[in-house]
């Protein structure tokens, strides 16, 4: 993984690919989020303004070149034109928006997010290592088993403890109870990645990474390679659920953005009436501050579970098109997991880096070049 680990993350790739916005997207994620917006400042910001600012703001005129004859102005020039600009720019701005929110940025992970990010990393502990030693104990014992160490029958025995049930019931130490505890609805295991390498200071950062980290920990296949590839041998059904949830995303995230800065709009304006002596007036904006934070908190919230959802249908793309994007490559699939791991390592490999060395070579094709 070390050629691949200046790779931008999985959500920027997603954010990419949903930059060629249909005409029905860009008004559900960033247009409709962008009309709330305008509408809320023009109900509850723009009266309260100095006049001549208020009057500013809203009260200007555009001349069509073309169309010397045509002349737009006023209130609705504003209505029309701030709610596209707005939308336009969150388009535009989706991948930092969305690593904003991943608290991706060096200066979010490293001062601002840090603290938040040791305590993702004690409760990943709590969670994780107890599986990840029992995971090692098996590993030991089946190595154990394999040399022909010890009694093979005690052994076996013991593998059976430490991998599933006995008696229907989960044992007190298993790798499947531990599983089914982290992986079940709602589960940590759906929140933040298996690798604490990956782990982001918050939870919209930790759901990508398990987006990510899924088809690498299942088949070796590192998903910021190979979802631009993949996207285009998945089936139709799947690729509309999947734009679906993306627009569902972007517009649950555009809303809490939006949301915040209308929350800074209303601090400022309670410092302004404070500082006029309009107390009540100040109290009340400050209310909104309160209330504007608290929704966009909820529409944060939304965003993971939608995230999550979306994580579960590209999950589902990997396990069952990965064959046919391996046949784009002319190279069939191995029957054997480790095999097909190392092809899609080496294959990874390859696509970023160059070297014809990296391409994989299937077993039978090595067995060809021998008996030549």
């Amino acid at each position: 993984m070390d050629l691949l680990g200046n790779l931008p993350g999985i959500s920027s790739v997603f954010s990419l690919l949903g930059k060629s916005f249909s005409t029905k997207a860009f008004i559900i994620a960033a247009l409709l989020p962008a009309l709330v917006f305008v509408a809320l400042n023009l109900l509850l910001i723009v009266p309260y303004l100095p006049s001549p600012a208020s009057t500013q703001v809203i009260n200007f005129s555009l001349t069509l070149p073309l169309l010397e004859d045509v002349k737009i102005e006023g209130q609705g020039l504003f209505y029309t034109l701030a709610p596209v600009v707005i939308g336009a720019a969150l388009i535009l701005l989706n991948t930092p928006i969305i690593k904003l929110y991943e608290g991706a940025f060096s200066w979010q992970r490293n001062f601002l997010f840090k603290p938040l990010l040791e305590q993702v990393r004690r409760r990943h502990r709590a969670k994780h290592e107890k599986l990840r030693a029992l995971q090692d104990e098996y590993r030991r014992v089946a190595a154990r088993l394999e040399r022909g160490e010890g009694n093979p029958q005690a052994l076996q025995l013991q593998l059976a403890a430490l991998r599933s049930y006995t008696d229907e019931k989960p044992t007190a130490s298993s790798i499947e109870e531990l599983y089914l505890d982290l992986f079940s609805p709602g589960g940590v295991g759906w929140e933040m990645p298996f690798d604490e390498a990956r782990l982001m200071p918050t939870r919209l950062g930790n759901a990508f990474a398990v987006i990510e980290e899924y088809p690498y920990r299942r088949y070796g296949m590192d998903g910021v390679t190979f979802w631009p590839r993949l996207i285009h041998v998945i089936s139709e059904d799947y690729k509309t659920a999947i734009d679906s949830a993306k627009t569902n995303l972007d517009s649950l995230l555009n809303f809490s953005l939006l949301s915040g800065v209308l929350g800074l709009e209303f601090l400022t304006m309670a410092g302004y009436m404070l500082a006029n002596d309009h107390r009540l007036t100040g109290g009340w904006f400050f209310a909104g501050w309160v209330a504007a934070w608290a929704i966009a908190y909820l529409f944060y919230r939304a965003t993971v579970s939608a995230t999550q959802s979306m994580g579960v249908q590209i999950a589902a793309c990997f396990d069952l098109f990965r064959s046919a994007l391996l046949e784009k490559f002319h190279l069939k699939r191995p029957k054997d997991l480790s095999v097909e791991r190392a092809v899609w390592r080496n294959l990874a490999k390859f696509l970023v880096s160059g070297d014809a060395y990296y391409y994989p070579r299937l077993p039978e094709e090595d067995a060809k070049t021998k008996d030549k």
